[in-house]
């Protein structure tokens, strides 16, 4: 396990596309690619990233339709993997998204992730349904759990 550090906070920019996209090609089954990113930057999606040592280690965006945010990706680099950085940007993501009124926050999460799941069930997510086939991977289709949160009921998230 990673030492615990903790990270900074800021907002991805257009400079951080690179990064961003290569630290999820070096984690992810399905990385999203630079093109991906900015496509989230320009439709004002909220796009965090954790800052540790003065090196982009993590990232989520989340998006925000009518009070709802669904969670579309969160990635952490692979020596900060395991240091609670992804706690602490989620945590930081849902006290911003909690001050713009969103009550509740959704996402998909690969069946079979434990950490992943884990991670969110202590951040207050409960499992609401099963998308088939939702991932393809080079090995087939694997199932996602759609989990939610209620950002305002959840303890470990600091509302306005």
């Amino acid at each position: 396990m990673a030492e615990s550090v903790e990270p900074a906070f800021r907002s991805l920019n257009h400079g951080d596309l690179p990064l961003v996209a290569q630290l999820q090609r070096e984690v992810m089954p399905n990385p999203w690619s630079v093109n991906d990113f900015a496509g989230s930057l320009n439709a004002g999606r909220l796009c965090l990233s954790a800052i540790v040592a003065g090196r982009l280690s993590a990232c989520a965006v989340a998006k925000v339709v009518a009070g709802e945010a669904e969670l579309l990706t969160v990635a952490t680099a692979r020596q900060c993997q395991r240091a609670g950085i992804a706690r602490l940007l989620l945590l930081e993501m849902f006290k911003r998204l909690a001050r713009g009124d969103v009550s509740e926050c959704f996402l998909e999460v690969m069946v079979g992730n434990a950490p992943a799941i884990a991670l969110y069930t202590q951040l207050g997510f409960e499992t609401v349904g099963r998308r088939p086939g939702y991932y393809v991977l080079p090995a087939g289709r694997i199932d996602a759990l759609v989990m939610r949160s209620f950002l305002n009921q959840n303890k470990l998230v600091f509302t306005p």
